[in-house]
């Protein structure tokens, strides 16, 4: 069981649907309102479980996907904190129904339950429970969600990461749009005044008009700033399509600090705040605005980073003793997951190699096309090679390719006969030349993602200058996006910005395709690292355990 200190599980299996569980499950109170088939659908797509006294359902900082519901016996449940300090909470006993964040969102735990006693369990799974769901065996209108999945699964955001879950969201205080409202609104007020009184029908429309245009637009700027908290980092939103967006992102292990600021009688009156997010980035902070009870954010930001670095620890404890066990020869230590994991399938046969001889001329020639007209979004190996967008290059070559459209057209239109052929060719060799230029510039200029570096490369034709700029993910402490104007929410394209505690600063991904998609796939090379990094650490001391133990040994032996 990887880390368990008892026996594994024993006599899992399938489940018949008698009364005393169809019972259980109506009293569950998720369950509370199905109708008796659908509590019978919902058994048989279930499994039996039973654990000895000991044994893990599961271990904290393990993502869930399954509920499970006490027959018989006891669970104790335990948590690590940040400290490392371990905590018993509660004991849960027949009739108990635990892991229903994890039925709906796949969220990562935030405590160990262990079986106190020999333990007789009900599990329902996530897949087969969605799939009753969807085909309507299952109503969800009766379902009894919690308050909290419910406002998760409302929050779910295209960029959140599988199984990421949103604590919290934070619209900017309403103050914050209201002492803005009354010039646009004086306006509009004024336009009413020109027509009814002054008789001036066609200019108070137009000043009514633009009074209530311009009120909107306060409006549709206060909706679109946001603050998002999720269980693994903090985001800053400024949204107001097609016009502009920015956003920023921190992951909760590089905040370092929170500092509050109230400025004037109204933010005490009306209890909103700044925020100042302090990372080690080289701009060193993200500034939040007029946030509605500030020193509640504050306090909620600070719990999820002291869940966050309790999760990780959890997970280092648990493969430490995993490896003690297993060196000491205990029992449970040979097993290979816990009691709630399914086993894992086999993996497919890899699919048999060779291409046809026309495929690989295919591919070749393809290559070569991809050279010279190559990919905005591009995946080479383990890496992901972007470029500017192509209206940076048509920007560019705007005025060479014009001058030459011009030049094609005078030689072809109004080209005197007494003029010789030789200047035209010089004025269209060296527009050509210009052209190139500009094309292999744009061409060379690189954004490269791998999982352990982000590269920012800016290369002229011909060799002539190379700047290479490299930051570990490591040193990565916030993200952020910038979508500037209509024209690039049309396009798709802006800029992602990323602060790094290293010497080399800030880099900036300027006029890249998706930069939502960007910045989510930096999180996500990030994350993978992170956990890279903690099998790394777990495996140095695991050997250095393996060291100790043996060194005693000998010393005991010495004896």
């Amino acid at each position: 069981m990887n880390g368990s200190n008892s026996q594994p599980e024993i006599g899992a299996g399938s489940v018949a649907p008698g009364p005393k569980l169809l019972t259980m499950l109506r009293r569950v109170p998720l369950f509370g309102l199905l109708w008796e088939a659908e509590l019978q659908r919902l058994a048989r797509c279930g499994e039996l479980l039973e654990l000895r006294p000991g044994a893990a359902l599961w271990e904290q900082g393990e993502k869930g996907d399954f509920l499970a519901l006490v027959l018989r016996g006891r669970l104790v449940v335990e948590r690590i904190d940040h400290d490392g300090a371990l905590q018993v909470l509660q004991e849960l006993g027949p009739g108990a129904a635990v892991g229903e964040t994890s039925l709906f969102l796949g969220a990562e735990h935030d405590t160990t339950i262990r079986a106190a006693t020999m333990c007789r369990l009900f599990l329902l799974r996530r897949e087969p429970f969605w799939r009753l769901v969807e085909s309507g065996a299952v109503r969800a209108s009766a379902l009894r969600v919690r308050t909290d999945i419910v406002r998760s699964l409302r929050s779910r955001l295209p960029w959140l990461a599988q199984g990421e879950q949103v604590i919290l969201r934070r619209h900017a205080h309403v103050w914050a749009v209201m002492r803005r409202l009354p010039l646009p609104i004086g306006v509009a007020i004024l336009g009413l005044v020109a027509c009814v009184w002054l008789k001036q029908l066609v200019p108070g429309l137009v000043l009514s008009a633009a009074g209530l245009l311009w009120s909107l637009w306060r409006l549709a700027e206060w909706g679109a700033e946001e603050l998002i908290l999720t269980d693994c980092r903090l985001v800053w939103s400024r949204r107001l399509l097609p016009f502009w967006q920015l956003q920023m992102q921190a992951p909760l292990d590089k905040i370092q600090d929170i500092v509050v600021f109230r400025s004037g009688l109204c933010a005490s009156v009306f209890g909103y705040g700044d925020l100042q997010v302090q990372t080690a980035g080289a701009a060193g902070q993200l500034v939040m605005r007029c946030v509605p009870q500030p020193e509640r954010v504050k306090e909620e930001i600070f719990a999820q980073v002291k869940d966050y670095l309790a999760r990780q620890r959890a997970l280092r404890r648990r493969a430490l003793e995993g490896e003690l066990r297993r060196q000491l020869g205990l029992a449970g230590a040979e097993a290979d997951g816990h009691a709630g994991q399914p086993p894992e399938q086999p993996p497919a046969p890899a699919a048999a190699e060779g291409q046809p001889l026309l495929d690989r001329i295919g591919r070749l020639a393809t290559e070569r096309l991809r050279g010279w007209f190559p990919s905005l979004w591009e995946r080479r190996d383990n890496a992901l090679v972007l470029r500017k967008h192509w209206i940076v290059l048509a920007k560019a070559i705007a005025l060479p390719a014009s001058l030459l459209t011009s030049l094609c057209a005078v030689r072809g239109v109004v080209w005197p006969a007494a003029l010789p052929e030789w200047p035209f060719w010089v004025g269209a060799t060296v527009l050509c030349g210009w052209l190139w230029w500009h094309w292999e510039n744009w061409r060379n200029d690189l954004y490269v993602l791998t999982s352990e570096r982000l590269c920012e490369v800016q290369m002229s034709p011909l060799g002539l200058r190379l700047e290479q700029r490299e930051a570990s993910l490591d040193n990565v402490q916030n993200v952020s996006i910038v979508v500037p104007g209509l024209l690039a929410n049309l396009l798709n394209c802006g800029h992602v910005r990323i602060e790094t505690a290293g010497q080399v600063g800030n880099l900036t991904f300027e006029w890249v395709l998706c930069p939502a998609a960007v910045q989510a796939e930096i999180f996500r090379c990030m994350q993978a690292k992170r956990e890279r990094e903690l099998r790394e650490t777990q495996a140095q001391q695991q050997a250095e355990l393996v060291d100790l133990l043996a060194a005693y040994e000998r010393v005991r032996q010495a004896r």
